[in-house]
């Protein structure tokens, strides 16, 4: 799904929007893609540089790089059949996102919540 709020003029708000979906998994995967102004902005980025008429090669590298989605994955698990996802939109943004099914097949002997301790 895609999630926006878009304004005319500045209110600071945020939309915050919560969907529950049936669920007949025991594990999901939520996927994010952000852009809004403060995640993805590299025309912020290019006055923050003094907004240059011509810009370097390392400064063009550097826009490019700003000008790419925050990425996020989390896993979720439902409860009583209803999976509950809740997606914060800021003024200006935009919020891809999508949901899938999980099934673990993890690594022998690979214990993630071992190694992130």
């Amino acid at each position: 799904g895609i999630a926006w709020l878009e304004s005319l003029e500045r209110s600071g708000k945020e939309l915050e929007l919560c969907f529950e979906l049936p669920a007949d998994r025991e594990s999901y995967s939520v996927l994010t893609r952000t852009v809004d102004e403060e995640t993805c902005n590299p025309l912020s980025l290019w006055h923050g540089m003094g907004e240059p008429a011509s810009l370097s090669g390392s400064q063009k590298k550097t826009l490019r790089e700003a000008a790419v989605p925050a990425v996020n994955a989390g896993l979720r698990k439902p409860e009583d059949g209803i999976l509950r996802l809740e997606i914060c939109v800021k003024e200006h943004g935009v919020v891809y996102f999508e949901v899938s099914p999980v099934k673990f097949r993890p690594d022998r002997g690979y214990d993630y919540p071992r190694v992130i301790r």
